[in-house]
């Protein structure tokens, strides 16, 4: 199970009618466009940013996420495939995440059929095929 937190007024939008991606500005886009996610922890705070002014209620959506074709967070975990294009196109391939240049990255995911980056201790997970996104149920916070 993965979170998003957002305003309720958009969770039960989304609820309702699915996540539609947009290039709209928000928090978050390290790695490109998409449904950012993580952690109940990561998702909370997020919802509290966005009703930071009070005036707004936050939320968190449960979801369930079922991609075809994820990248791990994780470079060790990267197949030779996608090692051998990030060497090719961006450089070495760096020994951990945090030296990870993200929009390359996600890019050169993208144009290699990925349909995620996933974070497999949970923390920010990005999706760029919303379909593969479920709501469980949406939480007032």
């Amino acid at each position: 199970i993965f979170y998003h937190g957002t305003s309720l007024r958009d969770a039960q939008t989304i609820a309702r009618e699915g996540f539609r991606i947009s290039r709209g500005v928000g928090r978050g886009g390290l790695m490109g466009v998409g449904v950012y996610m993580g952690s109940r922890k990561f998702a909370e705070g997020y919802a509290r940013d966005v009703s930071s002014d009070q005036s707004v209620e936050s939320a968190l959506l449960h979801l369930r996420v079922d991609p075809s074709n994820p990248l791990s967070t994780e470079p060790s975990e990267w197949s030779e495939e996608f090692r051998e294009a990030h060497r090719s196109s961006i450089g070495p391939v760096p020994a951990k995440a945090s030296l990870v240049n993200w929009p390359e990255v996600s890019s050169l995911a993208r144009r290699l059929g990925h349909d995620s980056i996933i974070d497999p201790l949970g923390r920010t997970s990005v999706v760029f095929n919303p379909r593969v996104i479920a709501v469980i149920y949406a939480e007032s916070l």
